[in-house]
């Protein structure tokens, strides 16, 4: 396991990063590396770029500040059973954003039949946090989802508490016996804040870890997402959408639909989707649509009540050794502003690196109602 780090400088001067890790036992000591101007840095956390010792075993946290604005992505290597890397995306908080306390909803979690989760939670701030986790199930059309007990490396409860040191973090993983799909709540304890969260989804098969996804908390009333699908079922180099949303109220609602082609326009009939309270349903696209394959488009979803939902977008294909592999698609929210900033992409890769190949994919489109835009995609190489 690994973690490594983009951090690229689109400023006509250095970027000066100050950094330090930190873990249960306390905070480390500041140091800094130097970015060049219009230039960029990916680096595992563990190569001599980041002073950290060969061998060095650490779960904490990493913070850092730059003198000028940089884009920043952070990824997770997990090399499997086979000594194949597995990547995921991780993601980075931002520290000047205010904290208060709540409850921060995960809209997805699988265990069972070869899938586990791993909930995964920072403290931001200065000062130990604590809280609750609670994995709720789906529930059906005549009762409301509730608290369901989960075997985890910490036991089994239908509730577990977490305390977080400052600048640590904290981490529950399922034992992948339960059988169930549904959401994750994480709620923080009276006089505390609410940490960062993030649910890791991995997948394995004949005892071989083949894929892990990330996904961030999200909460809102109407999203957009990327879609594509080129067929049903499972042969080899099958590509699909899979759609997952929680209903953060008690009581249940009913969840629109729409499917869009890449030029805007309606590719059917709104669908309107039952999801009971406090419950959850996942899908693929084309179980919800009625679609022509392939397809490639977007998904609308909006409905709910005041409480509004959470909703994760996953990317699933079907490589040449027929497993089973998925990335996440970050669902738009509609309620977030947009911006007119130049957006930086801190890493692509295309072609060999090692004994590997990669490709890069990039997906632009509207995330809002009514939104144009124009604009190029230039690529800088190092």
């Amino acid at each position: 396991m690994n973690t490594g780090l983009a951090i690229a400088n689109p400023n006509s001067q250095p970027a000066n990063i100050t950094f330090h890790f930190a873990t249960s036992d306390g905070v480390g000591a500041d140091q800094t590396i130097s970015i060049p101007s219009n230039s960029e840095i990916a680096k595992y956390l563990n190569e001599p770029a980041f002073g950290l010792a060969a061998g060095t075993t650490l779960q904490g946290t990493f913070t850092f500040s730059s003198d000028v604005p940089v884009a920043v992505v952070a990824l997770r290597l997990l090399r499997n059973e086979r000594g194949e890397e597995l990547l995921t995306t991780l993601p980075v908080t931002d520290l000047s954003a205010p904290t208060a306390p709540g409850t921060a909803y995960l809209g997805h979690f699988a265990d069972g039949g070869g899938a586990t989760s791993q909930v995964v939670l920072v403290n931001p701030t200065d000062s130990a946090i604590g809280g609750t986790i609670q994995f709720l199930g789906q529930g059906t059309a005549a009762a409301a989802a509730g608290p369901i007990a989960i075997a985890t490396n910490l036991g089994t409860a239908t509730s577990f508490s977490y305390n977080i040191p400052r600048q640590s973090s904290f981490k529950l993983t399922t034992a992948g016996l339960a059988g169930t799909l549904g959401s994750v709540r994480v709620t923080s304890a009276t006089g505390s804040v609410l940490p960062s969260a993030l649910v890791v989804f991995s997948y394995r098969k004949d005892n071989i870890t083949v894929s892990e996804a990330g996904v961030p908390a999200m909460q809102g009333s109407t999203f957009r997402m990327y879609a594509e699908t080129n067929a049903a079922g499972s042969d080899p180099g099958t590509v699909q959408t899979g759609i997952a949303i929680a209903n953060l109220d008690a009581a249940p609602t009913t969840v629109n639909l729409e499917l869009m082609t890449l030029d805007g326009a309606s590719a059917g009939p709104p669908v309107p989707v039952n999801i009971p309270g406090n419950g959850q349903i996942a899908k693929f696209a084309h179980q919800l649509f009625n679609m022509t394959f392939p397809f490639k488009g977007i998904i609308r979803i909006s409905g709910g009540t005041s409480a509004g939902l959470a909703v994760v977008g996953l990317r699933l294909r079907y490589n040449e050794r027929g497993d089973f592999l998925m990335t996440t698609t970050p669902p738009s929210n509609e309620g977030s502003v947009p911006g007119s900033a130049e957006l930086l992409f801190p890493i692509f890769i295309n072609g060999s690196v090692g004994s590997l190949g990669y490709t890069t994919q990039f997906i632009l489109f509207s995330g809002s109602a009514g939104q144009t835009s124009g604009s190029a995609l230039n690529l800088n190489v190092n």
